[in-house]
């Protein structure tokens, strides 16, 4: 077995290379790897996502426990300094330190939300990369999923709260469960009861933020991130990796969907351009703009995000103001490539009568306990039934 010093080359390498190397050791080597060593497991895109989560699981408490230790030691030093932390970094370093924390307990709680129906999976745990909390959360099995829909959200979006909420179906855990259930539901309305279902909320990037330790310095900071494509160009690689790993540990091939909200869509177009023969549709909505350098007709088409058989779909609350700001290019409703799916409340498909969704963050939430016509266009993309597509507005 390897040492601390010695990681299994195959780790550094491509999720496919990961994948098969994983599957060719022997169970005792990898139960080993699990007891040793659950930090090589746990964000290696290839791995199965049951291996991830049982070594994200047993990593929590020890990064818990190092991250209070932190923060207590910054805070005996802001004690000590009878500046405080104004000639220091000491104070901003505690206020991430124990937003880091704050993570973890939202984790902790969105894990506690599994049930047999709707088992959540932690296959993403990283509090060292980023001055910010990362994690991706699993509804439904990936490696044994049909369908996969990875939701990769924008500005202000952090583990912590945005994960959970206080109820069942909040946050992005609770949205991830309604899509699947709203999938699933669908799937069997069309005699396919049978295939299977994953969403997952990634949030795998410090996200554009306004909020932070010293209110100027953050609302500056906020504004300038959330201007400019640099975080996304950033994150796509990350994000492309993800996606492949979630093929190579997946046991079947699955129609693997990406969404992508506010600033996420860009981030999601960017690694979808980074991304060949892995991703079948994608869904932009509340988009501020997909990016790109070859202009609108060329940037927003399937073949620019390497779709491999589906569709690029979009969506837009009416009175979506993020929207509207049109920072990363033209307004994706306006383009004749992308599928524009309806918002507004109507009958669909299956006879039920849907609500409609309002402003930038109600997509894919429930309306006063009622399901939301873009819930239910969504779970039609997720579940590849284009005849149960609602379009327009």
């Amino acid at each position: 077995m390897a040492s601390t010093d010695d990681r299994p080359a195959e780790l550094s390498g491509p999720p496919t290379t990961r994948a098969a190397w994983w599957a060719d050791l022997p169970v005792a080597q990898r139960e080993r790897l699990h007891t040793e060593h659950p930090e090589w497991i746990g964000n290696s895109d290839g791995i199965p996502a049951a291996d991830r989560d049982l070594a994200n699981r047993a990593l929590l408490p020890t990064v818990r426990d190092n991250l209070e230790k932190q923060s207590r030691t910054l805070a005996e030093r802001l004690a000590d300094n009878r500046f405080g932390g104004t000639f220091t970094s000491d104070d901003s370093r505690k206020w991430y330190v124990d937003a880091k924390i704050a993570d973890i307990g939202a984790i902790e709680r969105e894990l506690r939300r599994s049930e047999p129906a709707h088992p959540r999976l932690l296959i993403s745990f990283d509090m060292h990369s980023g001055e910010r909390g990362h994690a991706a959360v699993a509804i439904g099995n990936p490696d044994s999923a049909d369908h996969i829909g990875v939701t990769t959200p924008g500005l202000g979006t952090t583990v912590h709260p945005s994960l959970t909420g206080d109820l069942p179906y909040q946050g992005m855990g609770g949205e991830g469960r309604l899509l699947r259930e709203e999938t699933l539901r669908q799937l069997a309305i069309v005699g396919r009861p049978t295939e299977t279902v994953a969403a997952i909320a990634w949030i795998g990037y410090d996200t554009p933020n306004f909020k932070g330790p010293g209110r100027r310095v953050s609302t500056a900071r906020g504004a300038m991130h959330v201007a400019t494509s640099s975080k996304a160009r950033d994150t796509a690689p990350i994000l492309s990796r993800f996606f492949a790993g979630l093929v190579a540990a997946s046991d079947r091939r699955p129609h693997l969907v990406a969404l992508g909200h506010s600033y996420g869509s860009l981030v999601t177009a960017e690694a979808l351009r980074l991304t060949h023969g892995l991703i079948d549709d994608v869904i932009f909505y509340g988009s501020p703009g997909l990016g790109g350098d070859r202009g609108f007709d060329l940037d927003y088409t399937p073949e620019s995000f390497n779709l491999v058989s589906g569709a690029a779909y979009v969506l837009k609350n009416d009175d979506d103001q993020i929207a509207d700001l049109g920072l990363f290019g033209s307004d994706p409703v306006e383009s004749p490539s992308l599928i524009r799916l309806a918002t507004r409340a109507g009958l669909d498909r299956t006879g039920v009568r849907r609500v409609g969704s309002a402003g930038h963050a109600t997509y894919t939430r429930d309306v006063e306990g009622k399901s939301t016509m873009a819930q239910y266009n969504m779970a039609a993309v997720l579940g590849q039934m284009p005849e149960h597509l609602i379009t327009g507005r």
